[in-house]
């Protein structure tokens, strides 16, 4: 997900830039002269004859502040709006899986499996092959095509790939 700057916040930026420019040329608070006498005295050689313009830094430099920090809050909002958005599609995710894992679990006890018959057929939907499935249940292969075949039978398909799109079929249904 790509942060985007949203419309208001384009706004918002622009409106920010322009009061600080504003007061940067027309100096509106009027504090900096304030300020300069209490810096620099009445009869500073600065303050006798200058252009006005002495202020400017200061000024430059509360623009770059405004902005940074503007910046730096429309980051962090962005990446709580994120969290929240990725709060959300994972607990959608999560209801997805249950929803997938119930129209499978009704089609295994349809068919009338046995507990291990259905762990085994958990083993398949997952992409497991007979080895691992055996290596996972402390059995040998040979034990494991057998209740293979006999899922297979119950289910009344001849291959794992009929096996796996009769799910397929159930789900998208």
């Amino acid at each position: 997900m790509k942060i985007l700057l949203k419309p208001i916040n384009i706004v918002t930026i622009i409106a920010i830039l322009f009061l600080a420019f504003a007061s940067l040329v027309f100096d509106i608070s009027g504090q900096m002269d304030a300020i300069q006498k209490n810096i620099f005295g009445e009869s500073s050689h600065l303050h006798d004859g200058d252009d006005g313009l002495w202020h400017l830094p200061f000024e430059l430099v509360d623009i770059i502040i405004i902005t940074l920090v503007f910046i730096a809050a429309h980051f962090y909002y962005q990446s709580v709006i994120m969290k929240q958005e990725f709060k959300l599609l994972d607990s959608q995710l999560q209801k997805s899986y249950a929803d997938v894992s119930s129209v499978i679990n009704k089609q295994l006890n349809h068919w009338g499996l046995t507990k291990t018959e259905q762990s085994i057929s958990w083993g398949l939907i997952n992409g497991n092959n007979s080895q691992s499935i055996a290596e996972s249940r402390s059995v040998s292969i040979k034990t494991v095509n057998n209740q293979i075949s006999a899922i297979f039978k119950k289910a009344n398909v001849r291959n794992k790939s009929e096996f796996l799109s009769l799910f397929l079929e159930d789900i998208s249904s």
